[in-house]
């Protein structure tokens, strides 16, 4: 079975190539991953196809799959691949997770101006356009990152998570918080609409993924597209070329 693998900081997600249509994918904390799990979590694997951030990780998966004698390739950014060229003059310095979300958003939506936004541990914006050449994007703090820095560094404020129920002003501090980061994030998307327009693009598809996606399309009063498995779309890819 062909498996797709993405070890992330903290949390490792997989799916098989043949359920990659499915809502949930299964994960596994990194602190957990030894040469022992991984028999038991990917014995079934023929094939595999991964990317990584974590380099020790990396490296013990390559070891078990080559003693396994399954196939096995890590994927890492490139300068260009399907017909996608990167952005950065320095390609090796964009995120792989970005770098695939990229190349999914390609896969899904070819020769179209995309915007792609993945809000999680950071919000990352990027804009693709219908050449297939990435333009660059942003980093910025994810929700919690944001309240996190503001519980730590200002004094009497304690904030806990809250799900915004608008984009409102709060009337006291914390949905003054809660919301205001919701409402940056947000805001991201409409600032990066602008700039592309700058830069003569017309959107196509404004597509969001990752952790708080489903959030910030309740601020939505456009055809935003939520793509959960974006990343694994972008990962699949290259299975052909494995």
């Amino acid at each position: 079975m062909q498996l797709l693998i993405d070890i992330g900081n903290t949390r490792t997600k997989y799916i098989y190539l043949h359920d990659l249509n499915r809502i949930a994918v299964s994960s596994v904390d990194n602190t957990e991953l030894s040469y022992n799990s991984l028999e038991s979590l990917f014995a079934q694997a023929t094939d595999i196809v991964f990317a990584s951030v974590q380099q020790e990780l990396a490296k013990l998966l390559i070891m078990w799959a080559r003693e396994q004698k399954i196939n096995c390739l890590q994927v890492e950014t490139q300068r260009n691949a399907f017909n996608v060229n990167c952005g950065y003059p320095k390609p090796e310095q964009l995120g792989i997770d970005r770098w695939l979300a990229i190349i999914g958003a390609a896969t899904l939506y070819p020769q179209q101006n995309v915007l792609i936004v993945d809000s999680g541990t950071a919000t990352t914006y990027d804009l693709l356009d219908n050449t297939g050449q990435h333009q660059g994007g942003w980093i910025v703090p994810g929700i919690e990152l944001m309240r996190d820095s503001l519980n730590r560094q200002t004094s009497r404020i304690n904030i806990s998570a809250q799900m915004p129920t608008d984009q409102s002003f709060g009337r006291d501090t914390q949905s003054n918080v809660n919301q205001g980061c919701w409402s940056l994030t947000y805001g991201g998307i409409a600032f990066a609409i602008d700039q592309a327009r700058q830069l003569g693009m017309n959107l196509d598809k404004i597509v969001l993924t990752g952790g708080n996606a489903e959030v910030l399309l309740g601020f939505a009063n456009n055809d935003y597209l939520i793509e959960k498995q974006l990343v694994f779309v972008g990962l699949a890819r290259f299975f052909n070329h494995s």
